[in-house]
């Protein structure tokens, strides 16, 4: 039973890995460049990744980007 939980655990970190792969491959879906590559490994400092989520509180919040939140 804890093989099969540890399975599942690792299927699922496989595929959040894949889609963040995607996410940064903007050239090669095979390979990444050194901007792609940190982008995949932290998000958090991409810029692209940043805008987006600005973009996304924006339109939460219903905000235009000159009006202060």
């Amino acid at each position: 039973m804890y093989l099969l939980h540890c399975m599942l655990l690792c299927a699922e970190a496989i595929m959040r890995d894949r889609a963040s792969w995607s996410e940064a491959a903007h050239t090669d879906p095979d390979h990444l460049t050194l901007d792609e590559f940190l982008a995949f490994r932290h998000p958090e400092s991409s810029h692209a990744t940043i805008l987006t989520l600005v973009d996304e509180l924006l339109d939460k919040f219903g905000k235009k980007p000159y009006q202060s939140i």
